[in-house]
């Protein structure tokens, strides 16, 4: 409660000014703090490459009194230089700095409110990518497929089984069915074309091709929402249901799966 009278006249001013006194300062000394231990990393990381960019000189100097084989130069100088800046970028000085960076951003962001603007762009991201970015994207160059499985962001998706390279049917004669379907499982950082990019090059279509019932993971765009979800939440919550739906549906006792990238 600020008084409305008071003996100390520097008093009424003092009170409703100190938050904003007392945040200004604090934001003040965040930035110096960040501008003092980035310039500081920034200097010991230009000196790690000038070690480095030494000893390459260096190198290039002697092959050229006495070397002859430019590959066996270039394997030299491969190892040289990596090895100088894993043992520079190991050195305690240099990754304390680097911590004292991080630390010091960090508290910057925290003070001018950048992790409010991440969330809400991460937020608004997430929303467009998934309800209006993606379906037009898995239309062009795609393999037809049908969204038969949706919960929450996630989706799975069946390719159309007649949708076969008919050249490919011509000159094998026929296509033999495979009663087993198979689900292929991204990673998380993966979309569900990044097999089926281009009708030339399409994985997703070769396997169609050999008689193959395809089904797909889509994890869709996450947000700060879904930063608390682990492993077994989309093991036993996508997955899981997702083997029991295709089971169902294809009337098949086994479901055969196949891994890309960490979904492996």
């Amino acid at each position: 409660m600020i008084p409305l009278m008071t003996s100390d006249p520097d008093q009424y001013y003092k009170i409703p000014f100190s938050f904003y006194e007392s945040s200004f300062i604090d934001a003040s000394n965040a930035v110096a703090q960040a501008l003092s231990t980035s310039t500081q990393f920034n200097m010991k990381l230009y000196n790690v490459f000038t070690t480095a960019y030494h000893i390459y000189i260096n190198t290039i100097s002697e092959y050229n009194k006495s070397w002859k084989d430019l590959s066996e130069l270039d394997k030299v100088l491969r190892s040289k230089f990596l090895n100088a800046l894993d043992e520079e970028f190991r050195e305690g000085d240099f990754v304390s700095t680097l911590s004292e960076t991080v630390a010091a951003s960090s508290q910057l962001a925290k003070i001018a409110g950048y992790g409010k603007i991440y969330k809400y762009l991460s937020n608004m991201l997430s929303v467009w990518n998934n309800d209006f970015i993606d379906p037009i994207r898995n239309t062009l160059f795609r393999t037809p497929s049908e969204k038969v499985c949706e919960i929450e962001k996630y989706s799975l998706f069946r390719y159309d089984k007649t949708f076969a390279n008919t050249a490919d049917e011509k000159a094998s004669g026929s296509i033999e069915q495979n009663n087993t379907p198979v689900l292929v499982i991204y990673a998380f950082i993966n979309r569900d074309y990044i097999l089926d990019l281009l009708p030339e090059i399409s994985v997703i279509r070769s396997l169609l091709n050999q008689g193959l019932d395809i089904f797909a993971t889509d994890w869709g765009t996450p947000s700060i929402y879904d930063k608390s979800l682990t492993i077994s939440h989309f093991i036993n919550r996508y997955l899981d249901k997702s083997v029991d739906f295709i089971r169902k549906v294809t009337k098949s006792d086994k479901v055969s799966l196949f891994g890309y990238c960490w979904g492996g």
